[in-house]
């Protein structure tokens, strides 16, 4: 999922990693930059189908999906919100 904020940052997102790993690049996609969005043991939780959405404020949204591989289905859906995401992350 890429998603482009108001002020031209970039954002993707996949389920390749627990918790889903979120990108960003302020020029154009031609560097990416990880954004950190905390770990389990702090909340952080998903290692399914992710979607990301911007507000009208620039919000970003992330909604991921737990699922249990156990049994073969979601378990739970988290939700994720962010309003200073665009700042520089090291």
């Amino acid at each position: 999922m890429v998603v482009a904020h108001p002020g031209g940052t970039l954002f993707v997102t996949g389920y390749w990693d627990t918790p889903p790993p979120v990108w960003k690049s302020t020029d154009n996609g031609s560097t990416w930059t990880r954004v950190p969005v905390g770990t389990a043991a702090e909340g952080a939780a998903g290692n399914s189908d992710s979607d990301m959405a911007v507000g009208p404020d620039g919000t970003i949204y992330l909604i991921t999906l737990v699922f249990d591989r156990t049994v073969l289905k979601g378990a739970s859906v988290h939700v994720a919100v962010s309003l200073d995401c665009i700042r520089t992350q090291r």
